[in-house]
C-alpha cells in the first residue's frame, strides 16, 4: 500500500516537473483552417530520421511546414533564404520540408539536399498535406505554433532576405502565449523610409501645373513612407520626378486636388524609365486609374470627371529587387479643362483596337496546329486553354486580340525561348496585335522540347505552345505522360521518333544562337577554389540559386542577358560582402569572385 502510494506520488511529481507539451495542452479543435490545431503526424526524412510534430513542439517554439517539389523553380529560389534563417533560429524553430511529388524518392531528395546545402529535415508528404494546403500551388508554407495551432499559410516563394526572420520573430520567445493568427499570411517587410526632404508645394505646383480652368493645389501625401516628388527638368521642360531612385520596396507620390462644378477632364504628360512589368507608375483618380511600366517617352494621359471634389495621385512603386533604365518617372503639364476643351484633351489618348475576348494564335502559313490526346486534362491543368503548333525553326508570327478590359500598354507578349518581352501597344497591326517571335525552343538547341509565347495582363492570360518539329512534339509526350497527338486537320504525324537533348559534354557541341556560356569562379585570397558558395543568377523575372562545385565553379548556358549575380551564402570559414553588385556580360564568359578565408 505504501509502495503504491509512493509510486503515485512520484508519478505525479514527474508530471509536474516534466515539460508539458503545449501541443497536448491546447484547446483548439483539430482541422485545416487558420486557428485549428493541426492533426499530429510523423514523417521520415530521406536519410531515415523520424520526426513527430507533437514531439518537436516540446522542444521548439514553432514548426514551419514547407510543401515543395524538386522540379519547382520558385521552391528552389526560396531555399537559400530559408536555410540562412534556419541557421539563425534553429534552436527555437524547426522546418519540415515535405515534397509533394511522388517521384521524389529518397535518392532524389538526398541529391537535391546535398546540392542545395539544406540542413533542416527533408522528406516526403506522406500525410497528404499538399492536397489540403497547397491547392493554389507550391511552394506553400504553413506555421504551426507551440500550441499545435495553424497560425499562417503562405503561397509563393519568399525571396526577401528578412522574410523568414520576420516570420520566426512572431512566434519565438518566452512571452508567446495565445496563438498569433496571421490572417494576411507571412509578415511583409516595411517599405523603405524616405531620406529626401520634400520641396515646397508652391515650387512643385510651378513645375507640374499647366493651364487649369479651376483652382488646383499640389501637396505631398502624409504617408509615413512616401518619398516626395522633387522639382526637375527634362531638357527645357519643367517637371516633377520621383525621388526613390534605386531604393527597393519604396514609393514616391504626389497629390493634385481640385473641385469642378461641371463635367471636366484632367490631363497630365508623363515619361517613365523603369523595370518592365515590375516597377510601376500609377495615375489614380476617383474615376479610374492607369498603371504602366517599362520605357516610355513623353505621352499624355487624360480622364473625364463628374462634377465634385477630386484628388489625383501621381505615384511610382519600386519593388523589392532589381532596377532597370533610369528607375524614375516624370510628370509635367497637369491641366484641368471644361466644356469644349474636354474633347480635345481626351482625344490625346492613344486609341487601340479591342475585341470581345482576348485570343492568341500562330498565323504563319508554314505553322501547323496540333492536338494532344489528353483525356485526363493534364495539359489544361498546366497550360490552360492553350493552342499547340509546330512552327518554322527560324521564327513565327503570333496574332492576338485584346478584350476591352485589357490595357495594351500593360499587356505583354513574352517569348520564353529568347527571354523577349514587349508591350502589346507596340504591336498594333490594324484591328489586331502582331508579334514576331524570332526564336524557337527545341531539344536540339536548348534542351527543352517546347517553347511558348504568352499574352499577359492583370485581366487576361493567353498562351500558344510551340514545337520546332514533330520529333520535339513526340519528346513532349514523354514529359507530359501522354500517349499521342495528331494535326488539327486529323492528319497523323509522319514519325514517332523522339528528339534528344544536346550532349552538353561533347567537345563538338556549339552554343545555340541566342544563348551564351557563363562561368563563375569562386576563389579565396590565395586563389584556392571555394566549394559550396550559393549565388542567385537573376534576370528581370526570377532568380535561380546555384552552388559552386569542388573546383569553385558555377557554369551554365542561358539566353544571352546581363544577369545580376547575388552571392547569398558562403561556406563556414569564409567571408564575402553579399551587398556587392555584380552583373555578367550578356555575351557570356568568365567572372571571378574572391572570398576572404578567415
Amino acid at each position: 500500500m505504501k509502495c503504491k502510494t509512493l509510486l503515485a506520488l512520484l508519478l505525479a511529481l514527474a508530471l509536474c516537473l516534466a515539460p508539458m507539451s503545449a501541443y497536448a495542452a491546447g484547446e483548439a479543435a483539430e482541422g485545416t483552417e487558420l486557428g485549428d490545431k493541426l492533426a499530429d503526424f510523423t514523417f521520415t526524412t530521406f536519410d531515415g530520421d523520424a520526426y513527430t510534430l507533437s514531439e518537436v513542439l516540446q522542444e521548439k517554439d514553432m514548426v514551419l511546414i514547407n510543401l515543395w517539389a524538386t522540379w519547382c523553380g520558385p521552391c528552389e529560389m526560396e531555399f537559400p533564404y530559408m536555410e540562412a534563417a534556419y541557421e539563425q533560429y534553429k534552436d527555437d524553430v524547426e522546418i519540415f520540408a515535405l515534397s509533394v511529388e511522388p517521384e521524389d524518392d529518397d535518392e532524389t531528395l538526398a541529391a537535391y539536399v546535398e546540392s542545395h546545402g539544406m540542413t533542416f529535415p527533408v522528406g516526403r508528404d506522406e500525410e497528404g498535406l499538399g492536397d489540403i494546403f497547397a491547392t493554389e500551388g507550391i511552394p506553400t508554407s504553413l506555421v504551426v505554433d507551440r500550441n499545435g495551432v495553424i497560425c499562417a499559410v503562405e503561397v509563393g516563394s519568399q525571396t526577401a532576405a528578412d522574410a523568414f526572420p520576420m516570420l520566426f520573430d512572431e512566434f519565438v520567445g518566452d512571452d508567446y502565449t495565445e496563438p498569433n493568427i496571421l490572417e494576411d499570411g507571412f509578415p511583409k517587410p516595411p517599405p523603405a523610409e524616405p531620406t529626401v526632404e520634400p520641396n515646397d508645394p508652391k515650387e512643385l505646383a510651378e513645375a507640374l501645373l499647366g493651364e487649369c480652368a479651376v483652382e488646383v493645389t499640389v501637396a505631398n501625401p502624409e504617408y509615413e513612407y512616401n518619398w516626395p516628388m522633387t522639382v526637375s527638368e527634362d531638357g527645357d521642360l519643367a517637371c516633377v520626378t520621383t525621388s526613390n531612385i534605386g531604393t527597393d520596396n519604396s514609393s514616391s507620390a504626389l497629390l493634385v486636388q481640385f473641385t469642378t462644378e461641371e463635367n471636366a477632364a484632367f490631363a497630365v504628360d508623363y515619361k517613365l524609365s523603369t523595370e518592365d512589368g515590375y516597377d510601376t507608375m500609377t495615375i489614380s483618380s476617383d474615376a479610374e486609374s492607369k498603371t504602366l511600366s517599362g520605357e516610355w517617352d513623353w505621352r499624355t494621359y487624360a480622364c473625364a470627371l463628374e462634377p465634385g471634389e477630386h484628388v489625383v495621385e501621381l505615384s511610382y512603386f519600386k519593388d523589392e529587387m532589381e532596377s532597370a533604365g533610369d528607375d524614375a518617372v516624370w510628370f509635367a503639364n497637369f491641366r484641368v479643362v471644361t466644356g469644349d476643351d474636354m474633347d480635345e484633351v481626351l482625344a490625346l489618348m492613344p486609341q487601340y483596337p479591342h475585341a470581345d475576348e482576348t485570343t492568341i494564335t500562330v498565323t504563319d502559313e508554314d505553322a501547323k496546329e496540333i492536338v494532344f490526346d489528353d483525356p485526363d486534362g493534364v495539359l489544361a491543368d498546366n497550360f490552360g486553354a492553350a493552342q499547340y503548333f509546330i512552327v518554322p525553326e527560324d521564327g513565327f508570327t503570333v496574332t492576338a486580340t485584346l478584350s476591352e478590359d485589357c490595357d495594351p500598354e500593360s499587356t505583354f507578349f513574352s517569348n520564353i525561348s529568347d527571354n523577349d518581352t514587349v508591350p502589346a501597344a507596340s504591336c498594333v497591326d490594324g484591328d489586331v496585335y502582331t508579334y514576331e517571335a524570332k526564336a524557337v525552343d527545341s531539344m536540339e538547341t536548348t534542351g527543352y522540347s517546347y517553347g511558348y509565347v504568352s499574352l499577359d495582363s492583370e485581366e487576361d492570360y493567353a498562351l500558344v505552345v510551340t514545337f520546332a518539329s514533330e520529333e520535339n512534339a513526340n519528346a513532349f509526350l514523354d514529359e507530359a505522360e501522354l500517349e499521342s497527338w495528331t494535326y488539327a486537320d486529323g492528319t497523323e504525324p509522319s514519325t514517332d521518333e523522339r528528339a534528344a537533348a544536346p550532349d552538353s559534354g561533347s567537345e563538338e557541341s556549339e552554343t545555340p544562337d541566342g544563348m551564351s556560356d557563363y562561368m563563375l569562379i569562386f576563389v579565396d585570397q590565395n586563389d584556392d577554389p571555394v566549394e559550396g558558395v550559393i549565388a542567385n543568377v537573376c534576370d528581370d523575372e526570377a532568380c535561380t540559386p546555384m552552388t559552386s562545385d569542388e573546383d569553385g565553379i558555377i557554369e551554365f548556358t542561358y539566353p544571352s542577358f546581363a544577369y545580376h549575380i547575388q552571392v547569398i551564402k558562403v561556406p563556414e570559414g569564409y567571408t564575402y560582402d553579399t551587398s556587392e553588385e555584380s552583373y555578367l556580360d550578356e555575351d557570356g564568359g568568365l567572372t571571378l569572385f574572391t572570398l576572404e578565408k578567415e
